[in-house]
């Protein structure tokens, strides 16, 4: 399903069609090598597009849901869909085009699914086992994320495509 939204006041019925699910806010400690595997597995979203098969092969891959594709905000990257998953996010590098520290530890937020185990992006990433995180969680959310958005929203007052790093 998918849902427009039209320019004008954004009501709590909004953004509960923005976001249907009861999920909360939670961080995790990720090194950058980490979020990078979390993102390879999120890339199999993606068929491997070639020259070859270009008119014959879907770009989206019918065995991943579109709720398991994730993307990073907060720095920059590219998906490379030639090549095959594990091999695919190139250029990498901070907001201000710095390069982007592999060795560095980030403070990753994700909602409750996915922070649970939800999609299996973190046993990708090499920090869960099993049902057992084994990274530092760095924040936990007591409001879910509508009621986060909504605050944010009485904050912000507005919110439209400037908002969005073009990812």
């Amino acid at each position: 399903p998918s849902l427009t939204i039209e320019a004008g006041d954004i009501t709590v019925g909004t953004v509960a069609g923005i976001y249907i699910y009861e999920n909360f806010l939670n961080g995790v400690a990720l090194t950058g090598h980490q979020l990078k595997d979390y993102l390879e597995y999120s890339s199999r979203y993606f068929n491997v597009i070639t020259e070859d098969n270009v008119d014959t092969t879907p770009l989206v891959n019918p065995d991943v849901r579109g709720y398991n594709y994730d993307m990073a905000q907060g720095l920059k990257y590219d998906i490379d869909i030639t090549k095959e998953p594990g091999n695919r996010i190139i250029n990498m590098m901070n907001l201000d085009g710095s390069p982007f520290d592999m060795d560095k530890t980030y403070d990753v937020t994700l909602n409750s699914y996915r922070y649970n185990g939800g999609g299996g992006h973190l046993a990708a990433a090499g920090v869960m086992d099993k049902t057992l995180l084994t990274t530092e969680t760095t924040y936990k959310s007591s409001d879910t994320m509508r009621d986060l958005m909504i605050e944010y929203l009485k904050v912000a007052k507005t919110w439209g495509p400037e908002n969005i790093e073009s990812n």
